[in-house]
């Protein structure tokens, strides 16, 4: 389960980058902003192969090929006047994007095709636009000199309500019983709670989700046009750290190897195939020109 977990947080974050030209005036506004969804509303299939390497001897312990399904996501866009996406809300669903502004009405849409947007994998399939918030901004901690180089992606949980955790409650209070009745021996009732908190307290949420447990803020380094690094964060610490290798190939760059590690597992993802339906764009987000 730890493995499908991590494959699962590892492939959402690979796909998530295939870069070729990109024109400004081949887009619409809307196909632009879903472009935030880290540019795979266009890609139709995807090869990859992956290798898990064993701390800290770096052992190949196996490899395998993945790709995955369309997802749903909502991008809340927040940041500064000249940050483009400033107010506005990108929410991808079975019949494509739609862009809504602050007051929710609705500027426009655009056809879904191909794989879908990474956040929904990380955020976990089953997880609607009620159960999750995500917020994209420039980070304002990491950004240097008025350049904008660094991103930061927030995913916050909501609260579930006293109906949702009465299961769960329930479920504690048994087991707390048998541990107290001297059903279960102290060391089976110590790895029961353990299990419990890393549990995701999101009911019906998938086993696979990356960030059910708790809310996340990842921090993206967009440099030259290009994701380098992914950091995520919880309470201010990197649980786990995400780098990207590119080669030059027709001209443009396009990711070669991916470099995943958790302090407990690493994992390397060597890109063998992608094919896409039309030209995904080198860029996640558009700024205003301030001289116009």
């Amino acid at each position: 389960m730890k493995a499908r977990f991590k494959l699962c947080v590892l492939s959402a974050l690979l796909v998530a980058f295939s870069v070729q030209a990109f024109a400004a005036d081949e887009m619409s506004v809307e196909e632009l902003f879903s472009k935030v969804k880290k540019n795979t509303d266009k890609i139709k299939n995807m090869q990859a192969l992956i290798t898990r390497k064993e701390l800290p001897s770096g052992d190949i312990m196996f490899t395998g090929k993945f790709f995955y399904k369309p997802p749903m996501s909502r991008i809340d866009f927040t940041g500064p006047d000249e940050f483009e996406g400033a107010g506005l809300s990108a929410i991808s669903g079975p019949d494509g994007i739609v862009t809504v502004d602050k007051d929710g009405y609705a500027l426009g849409s655009a056809a879904q095709s191909g794989m879908g947007g990474v956040f929904s994998h990380i955020a976990g399939d089953m997880t609607d636009f009620g159960d999750a918030s995500v917020t994209v901004a420039p980070a304002e901690d990491y950004n240097k000199d008025g350049k904008i180089r660094y991103y930061e992606v927030s995913i916050r949980q909501r609260e579930a309500s006293a109906e949702e955790l009465a299961p769960i409650e329930h479920q504690k209070q048994f087991m707390r019983e048998l541990a107290r009745g001297g059903q279960m021996p102290p060391d089976a009732y110590k790895q029961w709670e353990a299990y419990s908190r890393k549990r995701s307290p999101s009911v019906g949420a998938s086993s696979d989700c990356a960030f059910c447990d708790r809310d996340r803020d990842i921090i993206v380094d967009y440099e030259r046009g290009l994701i380098s690094e992914i950091y995520v964060l919880a309470d201010g610490d990197v649980l786990e750290s995400v780098k990207y290798h590119y080669v030059m190939a027709g001209g443009i760059y396009v990711p070669s190897r991916v470099e995943f590690s958790d302090g407990e597992d690493e994992f390397e993802i060597t890109l063998s195939a992608i094919r896409a339906s039309s030209p995904i764009p080198d860029r996640i987000f558009r700024y205003k020109d301030s001289s116009n």
